[in-house]
């Protein structure tokens, strides 16, 4: 794009970079541009999540990330969450899935342990939409309700505690929590914004493989 203009939030791709760039980039290494300007601009890099200057030979748009289509929907091809985290979003998923009411800090913007899960648009939700969704669920990084349950013999049980008595591990007790969150939300119970258990599975994927590790570790 040489000689060209970039704009905050335009998309890029670079290409023609020397072997021996001092940053490690490549060509096909992608980012996004953080302010308007003419020539050489400053681009957040996926790769490391931080600026860089380039020249605009080596910069070639991928998309403007700003320009919604007429519905509200702007394109996505990964990068750091393009929002305030509290904003109210929708997304398209890769396989086409349109997921609605979604806190935008709570989603993986930049890919996905599965492909078709991937974000590929994301349309900013108005007050107008949010209101009918209204969210009265607990919302804090504290001790919530839907950790605790009572048995039929009217034994409480608490997440935590199941833990500590079974003794797990980081990555056992992370595998447990995320179960348990799946489990209660399908009873009504979890945190404001928690409508969806991908996120949670994913996390059961993770920790899993931690899990696997240790065991052939132990062998």
């Amino acid at each position: 794009m040489k000689n060209g203009f970039f704009c905050k939030g335009d998309r890029i791709k670079l290409f023609d970079m020397p072997s021996n760039d001092p940053h490690g980039f490549k060509n096909g290494d992608t980012g996004t541009v953080d302010e308007d300007r003419s020539t050489c601009p400053f681009v957040l890099m996926d790769k490391d999540g931080k600026l860089h200057c380039f020249e605009s030979e080596n910069l070639a748009l991928i998309l403007r990330k700003n320009l919604p289509d007429p519905e509200g929907w702007i394109d996505w091809n990964g990068g750091t969450c393009p929002v305030p985290h509290a904003t109210a979003v929708a997304i398209r998923r890769a396989d086409g899935v349109i997921l609605d009411h979604r806190v935008a800090g709570e989603l993986t913007w930049n890919g996905s342990i599965y492909p078709e899960w991937e974000i590929v648009a994301y349309r900013i939700l108005t007050a107008a939409l949010i209101a009918p969704q209204l969210d009265i669920r607990e919302h804090t990084g504290g001790s919530v309700s839907y950790y605790g349950i009572e048995l039929a013999d009217g034994t409480k049980v608490q997440c935590n505690d199941v833990i500590k008595a079974l003794n797990m591990t980081y990555a056992e007790g992370n595998v447990f929590k995320a179960v348990w969150r799946i489990a209660a939300a399908r009873q009504g119970k979890s945190k404001r914004g928690y409508d969806d258990a991908l996120y949670d599975a994913e996390k059961v994927v993770f920790f899993g493989s931690d899990m696997i590790d240790a065991a052939k570790a132990a062998k």
